[in-house]
């Protein structure tokens, strides 16, 4: 089985780690003023962020918006050839909408992404999981790598999912 490790540019994984690992990371958007749209890790990267916004007075004025579900679906369609299935692992869902559209995208895209893999004679279904990771950042980051190492290991989907869910109920991050 094919699988594709997804995870929200508020993990701030590194572009080389990502690389590596063939991690699939969707931006969120980070909106300065009400108005000013920035998609992160696309339009602004992380040195431009921090040299220029990262001012009690600049992150007053900013707030970071998820990616929507039709976003979401979209992201998947693009991997729903390519992989059989997808961990998506995003920022906690208490800071954040991004794994309740995620997880609306896997049920209102179930449709599309079948469809699309019926066009190129692919019958299996394309499965998604959504995980809260619980964290933001470095914490984020930490269980995506995991999930990495234990796609390595070829763990089966079922269990590697699993396995993730539990570390992100166990794991805390301090700021």
């Amino acid at each position: 089985m094919r699988i594709a490790l997804v995870t929200d540019s508020a993990c701030d994984l590194p572009i080389d780690l990502a690389y590596s690992y063939n991690i699939h990371t969707i931006p969120m958007r980070i909106v300065i003023d009400g108005t000013i749209r920035y998609n992160n890790g696309i339009d602004l990267d992380s040195d431009t962020f921090y040299t220029q916004f990262a001012n009690p007075k600049a992150l007053s004025a900013m707030e970071t918006e998820p990616p929507s579900v039709e976003e979401f679906i979209q992201f998947y369609k693009r991997l729903c050839i390519d992989f059989d299935a997808v961990l998506s692992i995003h920022v906690s869902g208490r800071l954040s909408d991004t794994v309740k559209n995620a997880r609306a995208a896997a049920v209102k895209g179930a449709n599309v992404f079948r469809h699309q893999r019926l066009q190129k004679n692919i019958g299996t279904p394309f499965q998604i999981r959504v995980i809260d990771s619980q964290n933001i950042s470095i914490g984020s980051s930490l269980l995506v790598i995991r999930a990495a190492e234990l796609l390595k290991e070829d763990v089966s989907f079922p269990k590697l999912a699993n396995e993730l869910e539990l570390l992100a109920n166990e794991s805390y991050t301090f700021s």
